[in-house]
């Protein structure tokens, strides 16, 4: 049997139902907003044996070469973490922990760059002569004569990846197999070129390595073309072993093209530097097998600091600042330096990223559309 409830308690649940529909319908709204503009975190945890396990960070450590094993920054040097993101993001957030005995700082300063993760690397010596090798053509097969054996290339299309068409070739004799030891381990594609079979497309990182790309998105925010895509046969594949995915964070190999847009400049990766191809002759033939990626040298120039300030929780240091201003630069990665400028050495117990996503209608639209991709492809279903 209920009892009726008098006015003032009545008058009371009224004002609670309310209040809690406020709730749920505030509480609806902000989980919305959270899946139409994520935060992206990176959480890397110094006190675990392997700290950049889950991150998906690259950490630059060259004045801190223990920083991942033991997180320490020494006085007066810097850690540059980079963090690569496919998206429009309008703020982000840097925040560490101290471990409980390290020295607490007064002063650290973060610095806060965008752009092509390629643009970041140091310029090396320019490609100024093109190398001129011996190659034969017996039986319709193209070999390299290295260091008196030959190596035969996989085939035709192996060969035109690396040579011009007008490379000329030397002049074979009937004794060229008792002159020269052939060994059977055949000669790939150039070193950089993508290739495609079946349902993927390839990247060849080195003479014995490819690594497959992750999806189409990554491919081209990454800045490749699909008209530069070999496709290949299941015997040119396989002299390759296969490594791990590429993704939006992953460095370029070497062997990649990239134009400067303001200088106009062609550069080409080699051992962690970008070199710029001063021989004609080699950057006509590099350019008609990959068009090479737009960046700009000087988005590196244009940097936006933060000052990392004490939190309420003990021995924790946190900065936010808007990153907008950034969103023309060309390219998705982000490299944050902390600049540790105390006299004493401060030991971090974990460190935290955050990327905001500018909250936009096309964000929105874009997410929503990722969304029906996934669900139509999910069951089968052609958009």
């Amino acid at each position: 049997m209920f009892v009726p409830l008098d006015p003032s308690q009545l008058s009371l649940y009224y004002k609670l139902r309310i209040l809690l529909w406020i709730s749920i319908i505030a509480g609806g709204i902000l989980f919305s907003l959270s899946i139409l503009f994520p935060r992206i975190i990176h959480f890397v945890d110094f006190n675990v044996s392997n700290p950049l396990k889950e991150a998906d960070l690259q950490f630059s450590l060259s004045e801190n070469p223990s920083f991942l094993s033991d997180g320490k920054i020494t006085a007066h040097t810097k850690v540059k973490v980079s963090a690569s993101h496919i998206g429009d993001f309008s703020s982000t957030t840097i925040k560490f922990r101290l471990e409980k005995n390290s020295p607490t700082p007064k002063n650290i300063n973060v610095t806060i760059r965008k752009a092509n993760q390629a643009a970041f690397l140091p310029i090396g010596e320019p490609i100024k002569t093109a190398s001129e090798p011996t190659i034969f053509l017996v039986d319709n097969t193209y070999y390299l004569l290295h260091e008196k054996t030959l190596i035969p290339f996989i085939s035709e299309a192996a060969y035109r990846s690396r040579y011009p068409e007008g490379h000329i070739l030397a002049k074979t004799t009937s004794d060229i197999f008792r002159q020269y030891t052939k060994i059977e381990q055949p000669i790939g594609f150039r070193i950089g070129s993508l290739l495609s079979f079946a349902d993927g497309v390839f990247i060849v990182m080195s003479e014995t390595e490819i690594r497959p790309i992750g999806s189409a998105e990554i491919f081209l925010a990454l800045g490749y073309h699909f008209e530069n895509v070999k496709p290949v046969s299941e015997e040119e594949l396989g002299i390759y072993n296969r490594g791990r995915i590429i993704l939006i964070s992953t460095p370029y190999g070497d062997g990649t093209l990239f134009r400067d847009r303001e200088s106009d400049t062609v550069f080409i990766t080699d051992q962690g530097m970008l070199r710029p191809i001063q021989n004609e002759e080699q950057r006509i033939f590099l350019q008609k097998e990959q068009i090479p990626i737009d960046i700009r040298l000087s988005d590196t120039q244009e940097t936006i600091s933060c000052l990392l300030t004490s939190h309420w929780f003990p021995q924790t240091y946190t900065c936010t600042t808007p990153i907008n201003i950034l969103e023309d630069n060309l390219g998705y990665s982000y490299e944050i330096t902390i600049d540790q400028t105390e006299d004493t050495t401060i030991e971090l117990r974990n460190l935290r990223i955050s990327l905001d996503t500018h909250a936009t209608r096309e964000n929105a639209q874009r997410l929503l559309s990722k969304i029906k991709q996934s669900i139509l492809a999910r069951f089968g279903i052609a958009n």
